[in-house]
Protein backbone atom coordinates (compact mmCIF):
# COMPACT_ATOMS: atom_id res chain seq x y z
CA UNK A 1 0.00 0.00 0.00
CA UNK A 2 2.92 2.60 0.58
CA UNK A 3 3.97 2.33 -3.10
CA UNK A 4 0.10 3.68 -4.21
CA UNK A 5 0.67 6.29 -1.33
CA UNK A 6 3.99 7.55 -2.30
CA UNK A 7 2.77 7.72 -5.96
CA UNK A 8 -0.34 9.74 -4.72
CA UNK A 9 2.03 12.03 -3.05
CA UNK A 10 4.11 12.61 -6.18
CA UNK A 11 1.04 13.40 -8.00
CA UNK A 12 0.16 15.88 -5.31
CA UNK A 13 3.31 18.09 -5.69
CA UNK A 14 3.86 17.45 -9.29
CA UNK A 15 0.38 19.13 -10.04
CA UNK A 16 1.12 22.12 -7.54
CA UNK A 17 4.80 22.31 -9.34
CA UNK A 18 2.69 23.00 -12.86
CA UNK A 19 0.23 24.88 -11.25
CA UNK A 20 3.12 27.37 -9.47
CA UNK A 21 4.55 27.65 -13.33
CA UNK A 22 1.37 28.29 -14.39
CA UNK A 23 0.71 31.23 -12.42
CA UNK A 24 3.97 32.56 -13.01
CA UNK A 25 3.31 32.58 -16.99
CA UNK A 26 0.66 33.93 -16.93
CA UNK A 27 -0.35 35.92 -14.02
CA UNK A 28 2.28 37.09 -11.39
CA UNK A 29 5.70 36.99 -11.82
CA UNK A 30 7.26 38.43 -8.23
CA UNK A 31 7.79 35.63 -6.13
CA UNK A 32 7.09 37.90 -2.85
CA UNK A 33 3.18 38.49 -3.99
CA UNK A 34 2.74 34.88 -5.27
CA UNK A 35 3.45 33.10 -2.19
CA UNK A 36 1.81 35.95 -0.01
CA UNK A 37 -1.46 34.73 -2.11
CA UNK A 38 -0.46 31.57 -1.47
CA UNK A 39 0.19 32.24 1.89
CA UNK A 40 -3.52 32.92 2.63
CA UNK A 41 -5.09 29.46 2.07
CA UNK A 42 -2.27 27.54 3.11
CA UNK A 43 -3.24 29.62 6.65
CA UNK A 44 -6.72 28.97 6.81
CA UNK A 45 -5.65 24.96 5.74
CA UNK A 46 -3.41 25.06 8.52
CA UNK A 47 -5.55 26.45 11.25
CA UNK A 48 -8.44 23.95 10.20
CA UNK A 49 -5.84 21.00 10.50
CA UNK A 50 -4.82 22.24 14.33
CA UNK A 51 -8.55 22.96 15.28
CA UNK A 52 -9.33 19.41 13.93
CA UNK A 53 -6.19 16.83 14.95
CA UNK A 54 -4.99 19.37 17.83
CA UNK A 55 -1.73 19.29 17.04
CA UNK A 56 1.00 19.10 19.77
CA UNK A 57 3.40 21.50 21.07
CA UNK A 58 6.81 20.26 21.96
CA UNK A 59 10.52 21.53 22.10
CA UNK A 60 11.50 21.30 18.41
CA UNK A 61 8.51 23.46 17.52
CA UNK A 62 9.71 26.66 17.77
CA UNK A 63 13.01 25.70 16.20
CA UNK A 64 10.93 24.63 13.09
CA UNK A 65 9.03 27.38 13.00
CA UNK A 66 12.51 28.83 12.35
CA UNK A 67 13.27 26.51 9.41
CA UNK A 68 10.00 27.21 7.67
CA UNK A 69 11.00 30.68 7.26
CA UNK A 70 14.61 29.75 5.46
CA UNK A 71 12.11 27.18 3.31
CA UNK A 72 10.13 30.31 2.72
CA UNK A 73 13.16 31.93 1.22
CA UNK A 74 14.35 28.84 -1.10
CA UNK A 75 10.37 28.61 -2.65
CA UNK A 76 10.79 32.71 -3.42
CA UNK A 77 13.62 31.22 -5.54
CA UNK A 78 12.11 28.59 -6.63
CA UNK A 79 9.36 31.35 -8.25
CA UNK A 80 12.15 32.81 -9.86
CA UNK A 81 13.53 29.51 -11.44
CA UNK A 82 10.28 28.89 -12.80
CA UNK A 83 10.32 32.38 -14.78
CA UNK A 84 13.95 30.42 -16.24
CA UNK A 85 13.05 27.18 -16.77
CA UNK A 86 10.95 24.66 -17.75
CA UNK A 87 9.47 23.55 -14.80
CA UNK A 88 10.45 19.78 -14.98
CA UNK A 89 14.08 21.21 -14.93
CA UNK A 90 13.12 23.21 -11.82
CA UNK A 91 13.14 19.69 -9.99
CA UNK A 92 16.71 19.30 -10.82
CA UNK A 93 16.99 21.13 -6.97
CA UNK A 94 15.39 18.08 -5.34
CA UNK A 95 18.25 16.49 -6.93
CA UNK A 96 20.82 18.31 -5.63
CA UNK A 97 18.88 18.46 -1.81
CA UNK A 98 19.01 14.35 -2.11
CA UNK A 99 23.07 14.81 -2.54
CA UNK A 100 23.54 16.88 0.16
CA UNK A 101 21.59 15.10 2.56
CA UNK A 102 22.97 11.93 1.89
CA UNK A 103 26.60 13.42 2.37
CA UNK A 104 25.08 15.21 6.11
CA UNK A 105 23.79 11.58 6.95
CA UNK A 106 27.00 10.16 6.81
CA UNK A 107 29.06 12.93 8.70
CA UNK A 108 27.07 13.50 11.45
CA UNK A 109 24.34 10.54 11.70
CA UNK A 110 25.99 7.65 11.09
CA UNK A 111 25.14 6.58 7.95
CA UNK A 112 27.65 4.54 6.01
CA UNK A 113 28.92 5.50 2.69
CA UNK A 114 29.74 2.82 0.09
CA UNK A 115 30.97 2.46 -3.39
CA UNK A 116 27.54 2.83 -4.64
CA UNK A 117 26.78 5.60 -3.16
CA UNK A 118 29.41 7.35 -4.84
CA UNK A 119 28.84 5.99 -7.99
CA UNK A 120 24.96 7.39 -7.64
CA UNK A 121 26.53 10.63 -7.31
CA UNK A 122 28.62 11.05 -9.90
CA UNK A 123 25.87 9.46 -12.36
CA UNK A 124 23.66 12.58 -11.15
CA UNK A 125 26.39 15.02 -11.69
CA UNK A 126 26.73 13.47 -15.44
CA UNK A 127 22.96 14.43 -15.55
CA UNK A 128 22.71 17.20 -14.92
CA UNK A 129 25.86 18.52 -16.80
CA UNK A 130 24.47 16.44 -19.50
CA UNK A 131 20.46 18.36 -19.42
CA UNK A 132 22.26 21.85 -18.68
CA UNK A 133 24.69 21.11 -21.89
CA UNK A 134 22.32 19.60 -24.15
CA UNK A 135 18.97 21.79 -22.96
CA UNK A 136 19.35 25.21 -24.32
CA UNK A 137 17.39 26.68 -21.48
CA UNK A 138 19.75 25.70 -18.79
CA UNK A 139 22.20 27.81 -18.08
CA UNK A 140 24.83 28.18 -15.45
CA UNK A 141 22.63 30.59 -13.74
CA UNK A 142 20.00 28.39 -13.22
CA UNK A 143 21.58 25.43 -11.96
CA UNK A 144 23.07 27.76 -9.57
CA UNK A 145 20.01 29.10 -8.13
CA UNK A 146 18.83 25.61 -8.28
CA UNK A 147 21.79 24.20 -6.09
CA UNK A 148 20.88 27.66 -3.94
CA UNK A 149 17.19 26.18 -3.52
CA UNK A 150 18.64 22.73 -2.42
CA UNK A 151 21.26 24.58 0.55
CA UNK A 152 17.98 26.67 2.11
CA UNK A 153 15.58 23.36 1.70
CA UNK A 154 18.89 21.71 3.96
CA UNK A 155 18.57 22.45 7.61
CA UNK A 156 14.42 22.05 7.47
CA UNK A 157 14.93 18.17 5.67
CA UNK A 158 18.02 17.54 7.97
CA UNK A 159 16.78 17.91 11.20
CA UNK A 160 13.29 16.54 10.29
CA UNK A 161 15.60 13.38 9.84
CA UNK A 162 16.91 14.02 13.37
CA UNK A 163 13.87 14.44 14.84
CA UNK A 164 11.84 11.24 13.58
CA UNK A 165 15.27 8.81 14.68
CA UNK A 166 14.72 10.05 17.80
CA UNK A 167 11.27 9.14 17.86
CA UNK A 168 8.69 12.57 17.34
CA UNK A 169 5.64 11.91 15.24
CA UNK A 170 6.00 13.25 11.27
CA UNK A 171 3.04 15.64 11.89
CA UNK A 172 3.88 17.58 14.53
CA UNK A 173 7.33 18.40 12.81
CA UNK A 174 5.99 19.13 9.46
CA UNK A 175 2.66 21.54 10.75
CA UNK A 176 5.44 23.47 12.50
CA UNK A 177 7.68 24.22 9.62
CA UNK A 178 4.93 24.99 7.22
CA UNK A 179 3.22 27.21 9.77
CA UNK A 180 6.78 29.09 10.03
CA UNK A 181 6.79 29.19 6.47
CA UNK A 182 3.07 30.49 5.68
CA UNK A 183 3.27 32.89 8.64
CA UNK A 184 7.13 34.23 6.87
CA UNK A 185 4.87 34.80 3.71
CA UNK A 186 1.67 36.61 4.72
CA UNK A 187 3.45 38.63 7.25
CA UNK A 188 6.79 40.12 5.96
CA UNK A 189 5.53 41.90 2.42
CA UNK A 190 3.83 44.39 4.50
CA UNK A 191 7.09 45.75 6.04
CA UNK A 192 7.96 46.59 2.83
CA UNK A 193 5.88 49.73 1.04
CA UNK A 194 6.55 48.55 -2.78
CA UNK A 195 5.08 45.05 -1.96
CA UNK A 196 1.89 46.52 0.18
CA UNK A 197 1.09 48.52 -3.26
CA UNK A 198 1.61 45.52 -5.13
CA UNK A 199 -0.45 42.99 -2.99
CA UNK A 200 -3.34 45.62 -2.27
CA UNK A 201 -3.50 46.28 -6.60
CA UNK A 202 -3.30 42.81 -6.63
CA UNK A 203 -7.23 42.03 -6.80
CA UNK A 204 -7.55 44.91 -9.82
CA UNK A 205 -4.72 43.16 -12.03
CA UNK A 206 -5.84 39.36 -12.09
CA UNK A 207 -9.05 37.34 -12.07
CA UNK A 208 -10.50 35.07 -9.91
CA UNK A 209 -8.58 32.37 -11.87
CA UNK A 210 -5.74 33.61 -10.28
CA UNK A 211 -7.31 33.07 -6.61
CA UNK A 212 -8.93 29.62 -7.60
CA UNK A 213 -5.43 27.93 -8.76
CA UNK A 214 -3.64 29.70 -5.39
CA UNK A 215 -6.09 27.62 -3.39
CA UNK A 216 -5.80 24.48 -5.82
CA UNK A 217 -1.77 24.62 -5.12
CA UNK A 218 -2.27 24.31 -1.47
CA UNK A 219 -4.72 21.58 -2.27
CA UNK A 220 -2.45 19.86 -3.88
CA UNK A 221 0.62 20.18 -1.65
CA UNK A 222 -0.95 18.98 1.12
CA UNK A 223 -2.50 16.07 -0.62
CA UNK A 224 1.35 15.18 -1.45
CA UNK A 225 2.26 16.14 2.55
CA UNK A 226 -0.67 13.59 3.82
CA UNK A 227 -0.15 10.69 1.68
CA UNK A 228 3.70 11.47 1.64
CA UNK A 229 3.58 10.94 5.20
CA UNK A 230 1.33 7.96 4.97
CA UNK A 231 4.12 6.46 2.68
CA UNK A 232 6.94 7.15 5.01
CA UNK A 233 4.63 5.37 7.99
CA UNK A 234 3.93 2.17 6.20
CA UNK A 235 7.34 1.39 3.49
CA UNK A 236 10.88 1.04 4.27
CA UNK A 237 12.52 4.75 3.81
CA UNK A 238 14.92 3.56 0.85
CA UNK A 239 12.42 1.84 -1.00
CA UNK A 240 9.54 4.96 -0.35
CA UNK A 241 12.30 7.23 -1.65
CA UNK A 242 13.49 5.26 -4.50
CA UNK A 243 9.59 5.69 -5.77
CA UNK A 244 9.46 9.46 -4.41
CA UNK A 245 12.18 10.31 -7.43
CA UNK A 246 9.73 9.72 -10.59
CA UNK A 247 8.34 12.94 -10.06
CA UNK A 248 9.44 14.77 -12.89
CA UNK A 249 8.16 12.50 -15.05
CA UNK A 250 5.07 13.23 -13.53
CA UNK A 251 5.37 16.81 -13.60
CA UNK A 252 6.14 16.07 -17.61
CA UNK A 253 2.84 14.35 -18.14
CA UNK A 254 0.93 16.67 -16.18
CA UNK A 255 2.26 19.91 -17.75
CA UNK A 256 1.76 17.88 -21.58
CA UNK A 257 -2.30 16.75 -20.73
CA UNK A 258 -2.52 20.91 -19.45
CA UNK A 259 -0.60 21.95 -22.80
CA UNK A 260 -2.93 19.88 -25.03
CA UNK A 261 -6.51 20.38 -22.75
CA UNK A 262 -5.93 24.07 -21.84
CA UNK A 263 -3.08 25.57 -24.00
CA UNK A 264 -3.95 29.42 -22.89
CA UNK A 265 -3.24 28.28 -19.11
CA UNK A 266 0.19 26.08 -20.03
CA UNK A 267 3.08 25.86 -17.91
CA UNK A 268 6.23 26.81 -19.05
CA UNK A 269 7.90 23.62 -20.60
CA UNK A 270 9.08 22.51 -24.17
CA UNK A 271 7.92 19.52 -25.94
CA UNK A 272 10.16 19.48 -28.83
CA UNK A 273 11.57 15.90 -30.15
CA UNK A 274 15.22 17.18 -28.95
CA UNK A 275 13.95 18.39 -25.54
CA UNK A 276 11.70 15.73 -24.23
CA UNK A 277 14.62 13.07 -25.21
CA UNK A 278 17.07 15.28 -23.31
CA UNK A 279 14.83 15.53 -20.39
CA UNK A 280 14.16 11.30 -20.44
CA UNK A 281 17.46 10.49 -20.54
CA UNK A 282 18.59 12.64 -18.16
CA UNK A 283 15.86 12.36 -15.31
CA UNK A 284 16.09 8.54 -16.12
CA UNK A 285 19.99 8.99 -15.16
CA UNK A 286 18.76 10.83 -12.12
CA UNK A 287 16.50 7.88 -11.14
CA UNK A 288 19.19 5.62 -11.24
CA UNK A 289 21.62 7.75 -9.47
CA UNK A 290 19.00 8.29 -6.34
CA UNK A 291 17.78 4.67 -6.46
CA UNK A 292 22.20 3.76 -5.90
CA UNK A 293 21.74 6.52 -3.26
CA UNK A 294 18.73 5.46 -1.29
CA UNK A 295 19.47 1.73 -1.36
CA UNK A 296 23.44 1.30 -0.75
Amino acid sequence: MWLVHILLSVLGFAGSNVLDSVLVQHYEKHPVVLMWAQSFFGLLALCALAVVIRVPYHSWALPFFFFGCIVYLGDLLYFRALDCTDVSVSNIAWVFLSVLLTILGVLFLGDTWSLWQGVGILLILLAVAYLSLAHQHVTLSVLFMLAAIAFLYVPYYFFQKVVLLRGYGVLTVVFWAMFGRECMAFLSPWLIPGFRRRIRSLSRRVDRMFFFLCALIIACFMFGVFFGMLAYQQGLLSLVSIASNVQPFFVMALAWLLWRLKPAYASRELFTWQTVRVKLLSFAIVFVGLALLATS
